[in-house]
């Protein structure tokens, strides 16, 4: 079975459906072996999520350890880069507040940002905190292209 951390070799029940080509694998797991699930944390009533993350919109430059990539920030202000590295991949993006609702945003400028990697960036994949490819090239607007309404 493929996993995000590579192939693993699981028990399985194998069922034959008459109207299927082939059996259908189901991971056979003891019930003693799964615990119950967290209960989800909510904030608490009448807070306000103070921020966001975003991806960036392209890069700019590539230089050893050192990145840097254009951001439209449609929320203000910008709290700064974050960054997270494997070996194989680069995660970035900009964590933004937010104000309490989305009414009365000011346009803004695009912001050039730098991000410092703990090592060259080499052949690893750059990607934004959607989980895409960054992209290399693109017209920079001068103003958001989408706005929350």
């Amino acid at each position: 079975m493929q996993t995000g951390r590579g192939l693993a070799a699981v028990p399985a029940w194998l069922f034959t459906v008459s109207e299927l080509p082939r059996p259908v694998a189901r991971v056979a797991v003891a019930p003693e072996a799964i615990g119950s699930s967290p209960a989800p944390t909510l904030p608490p009533a009448n807070s306000r999520l103070d921020s966001v993350m975003a991806s960036p919109f392209r890069l700019d430059e590539v230089e050893g350890n050192t990145v840097r990539f254009w951001f439209i920030p449609e929320y203000a202000p910008t709290v700064g880069p974050v960054d997270y590295e494997t070996a194989d991949v680069v995660v970035l993006g900009v964590q933004a507040e937010r104000p309490y609702g989305w009414g009365g945003i000011p346009e803004r400028e695009p912001e050039l940002i730098t991000v410092m990697l703990s090592k060259p960036v080499g052949s690893r994949l750059l990607l934004g905190i959607d989980g895409k490819p960054i992209p290399q090239s693109g017209r920079i607007p001068t103003t958001p292209a989408i706005r929350p309404t």
